[in-house]
Parts: structure tokens; sequence; C-alpha cells
């Protein structure tokens, strides 16, 4: 009877005790429930953004064809590093995500294999570098009857003070010495005369400073004041190879019929995504659109008297047309040798302007005419 009452008794303290405790008993697995479906919400979330940045950067790197070997390393090795993370975040969650994760890492062996067919293709254009800095051309030298300087350089420049000694340096590198360079300063307002006194010791630089007129005046001004028997060109972005006069005068001294020629730019920033630019010589593809480089572009006074100087009207592209107009007679000699290797030092070194397609459009009105 006394064990009966104390089991009622019980029941009855155990119901009061659970109503006095249920709100917060409760409270409490709310609390615990909305935490934990937050932190799967969460969990949720930082898979779908990890997916949605493998994908943005597998489509770039499929897309980006011209994305440098290290960079392609780089890249690769940032969608593995994300990889492993939604691996470790995702593990033993559905077949679906299984599939998702193998369907990344074939796409991810794809681009491995790209990336080292990539290297490959680099280090055959190493070795062509060095094949074609080092030409086995003719064994013949510059002809006493050539006047000195042999060559004269023109090299106009504006506001390029931190980049126009190194032009400068691979002029005076060159194993071909019987050069002047005439650099025509096209009223720079930055550190270009300072950094041209460091120059004044080879008296085979001249400077000379004009009111601001732009490129194709400041190359008038150069070539008006050049003396030698042949005429070359280098922009002050740009360095020459060390063998590329030599290469040059030696054609010029064995071929008396060449009066122009060029050679191969090396680039980063180029046509159809050429690294090295040197194309076969085709007149009806260069009346298309330019495909050599002025900085790899030699020529005999001779053509200047001949055909004239640059062509002022043209507020760009003066370069080009120049170039059709020196091979419009007989076509440009395609040396063997590597000439430039063409930088990229500013936003604006390679760019499609209003003022660009104003000259393309007028350079093809021009040209087109019988």
């Amino acid at each position: 009877m006394a064990d009966a009452l104390w089991q009622r008794l019980a029941r009855r303290i155990r119901r009061r005790l659970y109503r006095y405790l249920a709100p917060e008993v409760v409270g409490t697995v709310q609390s615990m429930t909305e935490a934990l479906r937050a932190e799967l919400a969460d969990d949720r979330a930082a898979a779908h953004g990890h997916f949605t940045r493998l994908d943005a950067m597998l489509q770039h790197l499929r897309h980006d064809r011209d994305l440098e070997h290290g960079a392609a390393q780089a890249r690769l090795a940032e969608i593995e590093s994300v990889l492993g993370a939604l691996r470790r975040q995702v593990a033993g969650e559905g077949d679906a995500t299984q599939a998702r994760l193998g369907q990344i890492d074939g796409a991810l062996g794809a681009l491995r294999e790209q990336a080292g067919e990539r290297a490959a293709l680099s280090e055959r254009t190493t070795k062509l570098e060095l094949l074609l800095e080092h030409p086995d051309l003719f064994a013949v030298s510059r002809q006493d009857h050539l006047p000195s300087p042999a060559v004269s350089i023109v090299m106009p420049t504006w506001n390029r003070g931190w980049v126009v000694g190194a032009a400068i340096r691979s002029v005076q590198a060159q194993a071909f010495s019987d050069w002047e360079l005439v650099v025509v300063d096209d009223g720079s307002s930055d550190d270009t005369a300072e950094i041209m006194a460091n120059f004044r010791q080879d008296a085979r630089i001249r400077y000379v400073v004009q009111t601001h007129a732009g490129q194709c005046r400041a190359r008038n001004h150069g070539v008006g004041l050049a003396r030698g028997a042949l005429i070359a060109y280098l922009d002050s972005d740009n360095v020459w190879y060390p063998g590329w006069l030599a290469a040059a005068v030696v054609v010029f001294a064995a071929k008396p019929a060449v009066d122009c020629l060029y050679g191969a730019m090396v680039t980063d920033a180029h046509w159809e995504g050429e690294h090295l630019l040197f194309r076969p010589f085709d007149r009806a593809r260069l009346l298309a659109g330019n495909y050599i480089g002025m900085s790899t572009f030699m020529h005999r006074r001779q053509l200047i008297e001949r055909y004239g100087a640059f062509d002022e009207e043209l507020n760009a592209l003066e370069d080009w047309d120049l170039i059709l107009r020196y091979t419009a007679h007989a076509p440009a000699y395609r040396l063997p040798a590597l000439a430039v290797r063409y930088r990229v030092v500013d936003a604006t070194r390679v760019s499609v302007t209003t003022r660009q397609e104003s000259a393309t459009a007028r350079i093809h009105a021009k040209w087109s005419q019988p």
C-alpha cells in the first residue's frame, strides 16, 4: 500500500517537475535545432560557393589560351586546394556530389595535360630563340664601300624614361658596332633627359628634343638627321637581340637587290596568340593588316629618297603605311634572325582606339586604289 502511494506521489512530482521545466527544455532543444539547421545551411552555402569558384576557374582556364604556363600552374594549384576542401566538406554525402567531383577531376586532368603541352611549347620556343639568335647566314663581312656610320637607328620616345635606357643598352650590346643612334624626345615631361645624360659619353648616340608633335613627326625628325646608308628603327619600349644588326648588314652587303628586310619578333601581346611573329612575306596579307614590327624592319636610305618618309597626315599606324610603300615594288627579305623583344610596359602599349581605327580605314582606302 505504501509502495503504491509512493509511486503515485513520484508520478505526480515528475509531472509537476516536467511542467515546470518544459519551457526551458523546449527552448534549449529549439535553440540547438536552429543552430544545427544554420550550420547545415552554412555548409551547403560553402559547398555551393566552392562549386561556383571551381566552375569560374575552369571556364577561365578553358577559354584563356594565352595564359602563361606559370600562371596556369598557379591556377591549377588553387583549383586543387578548393577541390580538397570541398572533398573534406562533403565527404560521405550523396552519389550526385561524388559524381560531380569526378567530373571536376576529369576536367582538372585535361587542364593538367594542356598545361604540360604549354610547357613543352615554351621549351621549344626557347630553343628556337637560341637558334635564331645565332643564325648560320653568310660568311660575308661588311663591305668597305659603306660609309661610316653604316647604320642609322631612329628611336622616338615620349615619357618613357623608365624603359628608354634598356632600349639604348640593347643597341650598345650589338655585335655590329658601326652605327649611330638618333634618339628623338617628343617633348617628354618625365626624367627622360636625366636618363639620357647617362649615355653622353657614347659619341654614337645623339639626343634631340622637339616640341610634342607625335611619334610620326618624331620619326621623320630622326630620319632627317640620319647619316647611315642603312636605316633601322627601335621603339623605346623594346629591346634588340645582340646579333640583329650584324645579321641584317650581312644580308644587305651580300644581296644588292634587297632594299628592305625584316626579322623575327618575340612578343607576349600580339596577333592571334603568336609569341614568335615571323610570317612569310605576303603582300595581300600585308594589305589586310600589318604583321611586320617596325623594330624588326630595316631598309636602304635610297627608299626614303624614292618613296618619301612617314606620312604625317596619319595620326597612327604610319609604320604600316611606310612598309606598304617600301614593299610595293619588291617584297621585303625575310631574315631568319631574332630582331626584337616586344615589351608591354603600360596599359596604352597595345590598344584599339578610335584613332587607330580611323588610320586603318584611311590606309585601306589609300592602298585599295589602283
